[in-house]
């Protein structure tokens, strides 16, 4: 395979999917637990109808893209909320998942001790909330998870991992993170392990990495750590959430080239 051909990779699976898809309706790009719609920034400058779903609203939100409340506690309401399968060109989502999840951790024993089967109900969530996003007549879509040795152990292994910098090279070097600009360092530059999941022949974006960037923190037991800007502090929780802005430019670019 030539230079050429592995450049072309994502648009040829791409192109494949389109040419197997009846074509014509889907506009609509999608994003489910989506407090921001950051994910869909890129379709909308593409020119598609964004539309943004969560169980809560929020405080922050991107410019041009719908956000919408909905209730989503389980897979039927999920199903409701959703628009035809036929109009959706493309489905991106971040489910809730801190009972498998690092982020959750410290709640975990509190919580088996009211549910012992909490665990378990979450992988089936997830398991059940895959399927759903399998069944939806080869809708392409990816769902990101935070890299979590539980996800991987009771769900299953990922089609790809990735960090937010490698990809920061798809961003300008002198435009600061639309939402969180004193957080995100510029071109998502920070790291933050993440699995994504995949199905309908989404395409797997190509990297642009770039170096990132650590903060010193000093620990009450004394120990010096360098760590990831994003993940420093818990007050930083909202700006963890948010879908890395450079992936979703990668993920936007190998399904819907400019």
């Amino acid at each position: 395979m030539t230079s050429r051909q592995l450049t072309l990779a994502p648009f040829v699976l791409a192109r494949k999917y389109q040419d197997v898809r009846p074509r014509g309706v889907a506009r609509k790009v999608v994003s489910l637990f989506d407090r921001h719609g950051l994910a869909l920034r890129p379709w909308q400058q593409r020119g598609f109808e964004c539309v943004a779903l969560n169980p809560k609203a929020s405080t922050v939100a991107t410019p041009g893209v719908t956000m919408r409340t909905a209730a989503m506690g389980t897979i039927e309401q999920i199903r409701e909320c959703l628009p035809p399968a036929d109009e959706i060109e493309f489905l991106f989502t971040s489910p809730p998942c801190r009972d498998l999840c690092a982020a959750g951790a410290r709640w975990w024993k509190r919580k088996a001790q009211a549910n012992p089967r909490f665990q378990e109900e979450a992988v089936q969530f997830l398991k059940d909330f895959y399927a759903l996003l399998c069944s939806l007549q080869d809708v392409p879509f990816v769902m990101l998870l935070p890299a979590s040795p539980r996800i991987r152990a009771l769900f299953r292994v990922p089609d790809f991992s990735f960090s937010p910098h490698e990809f920061g090279g798809y961003l300008a070097a002198d435009a600061p993170h639309p939402l969180f600009p004193e957080t995100v360092p510029t071109q998502d530059r920070y790291t933050k392990a993440t699995f994504a999941f995949t199905g309908g022949h989404a395409a797997k974006p190509w990297k642009r990495p770039l170096t990132p960037i650590f903060t010193t923190v000093h620990l009450k037991s004394g120990i010096t750590k360098r760590i990831s800007p994003v993940l420093a502090s818990r007050r930083n929780l909202e700006a963890r959430s948010v879908t890395p802005l450079g992936f979703a430019v990668a993920l936007a670019a190998a399904h819907a080239p400019p």
